[in-house]
């Protein structure tokens, strides 16, 4: 029972910063949801030109992650690769 107990520690913390890095990614997405509603105001935008908004986060995103599993993006950021 030790045994198992031991095997389960050395992934466990690794598996906890994974969680806590995803919530911390994800923050962002959370926060301009919330506060759609007041920059629609502040800024006097239209439902389109919100929605254009909220969209260029996520397109921002995916452009990110493509950047980040592009073989030649990451030959640039980390010559070993």
């Amino acid at each position: 029972m030790t045994q198992r107990v031991s095997e389960r520690g050395p992934w466990l913390p690794a598996v906890l910063v994974c969680v806590v890095l995803n919530m911390l990614d994800g923050f962002d997405v959370l926060v301009i949801s919330i506060v759609s509603p007041l920059i629609s105001a502040e800024w006097h935008l239209t439902g389109q030109q919100l929605g254009e908004l909220l969209s260029a986060g996520v397109t921002g995103m995916v452009l990110g992650s493509v950047g980040c599993c592009d073989k030649e993006m990451n030959s640039v950021i980390d010559p070993r690769v």
